[in-house]
């Protein structure tokens, strides 16, 4: 798919669809993911359904990080990364 084809899919979800409705729908991909990857250890699962769901998460998310300031988003991912990084440093704990 090409960029102006993805572009107006995404505007219309954001612009279109109502908040409401693109919030649950990031949710219930949100625990779709959540469930596959707790059985993958519990049942064994096909690989291919945990890509789909990661995938479907990735394409929502883009939805709901538009409700909010990018800047702050950034800001967010990037303590989080200095805080592994200084675990990772440190040696404090074994799994970050």
């Amino acid at each position: 798919m090409n960029k102006e084809d993805k572009e107006k899919v995404f505007d219309y979800m954001i612009n279109v669809n109502e908040r409401n409705y693109n919030i649950l729908k990031i949710a219930e991909e949100c625990q779709e993911l959540s469930l596959i990857l707790i059985q993958s250890l519990s049942k064994g699962v096909d690989e291919e359904k945990i890509i789909e769901e990661i995938g479907d998460v990735k394409f929502r998310l883009k939805v709901l990080e538009s409700y909010y300031d990018s800047e702050k988003i950034k800001e967010r991912i990037n303590k989080k990364l200095e805080k592994n990084l200084k675990y990772i440093n440190e040696k404090k704990y074994k799994n970050i």
